[in-house]
């Protein structure tokens, strides 16, 4: 029953941050246990990074290593981040912070995911390019008022931390970015 609680809790505060609401940070539990239970939000976005790359792993020579190999980024880009950013936020005289970061970024990243297999969604069930686009288009906006950051955008040079999430650092949204219909010329 605790996990359930738990999960509930993470997914108001997905909610809530995914919108710009603040208070939502209420929500998030605290301290390491509050960190350490937000990884459900690891197991809720499995199953959705594996409906976005189903298609690329039945396309793949190898299918079984192709799967092993994104599976094995999925859990790096989990688990990395928070191992790596746990010094540095110590580095900095944070510390304190760290456990309600993580627990806020975890959930948040359920928010990121959700998007974008909405973007990716019509170009799974074929439809016609105008409904793709729109898809891509309203997921690409809903994405800039929420505040999730677009994994194809990075700074120029050197200003500000990348804060895509594990969505984004495992390349979901830019191979999959065809199927929501967002088309993109090459220069």
């Amino acid at each position: 029953m605790a996990a359930f609680a738990t999960v509930a809790a993470g997914l108001q505060v997905a909610m809530l941050l995914a919108r710009g609401r603040p208070e939502a940070l209420r929500y998030v539990e605290p301290g390491l246990d509050g960190a350490r239970r937000s990884f459900w939000a690891a197991a809720i976005c499995l199953p959705l990074f594996a409906g976005l790359h189903l298609a690329t792993w039945r396309a793949a020579a190898a299918p079984g290593h192709a799967f092993a190999l994104d599976f094995l980024g999925y859990v790096v880009g989990w688990t990395g981040f928070a191992l790596l950013s746990r010094p540095v936020v110590a580095w900095i005289g944070r510390a304190g912070r760290w456990p309600r970061f993580i627990a806020a970024w975890n959930w948040c990243n359920v928010a990121q995911y959700v998007l974008l297999v909405a973007a990716a969604t019509p170009g799974w069930l074929h439809a016609p390019d105008w409904a793709q686009q729109a898809a891509g288009l309203v997921a690409a906006v809903a994405r800039m008022v929420c505040g999730a950051p677009d994994p194809r955008c990075r700074p120029a040079r050197g200003g500000g931390a990348d804060r895509a999430g594990p969505a984004a650092r495992s390349g979901a949204g830019e191979r999959h970015r065809g199927a929501a219909g967002v088309k993109r010329s090459r220069a």
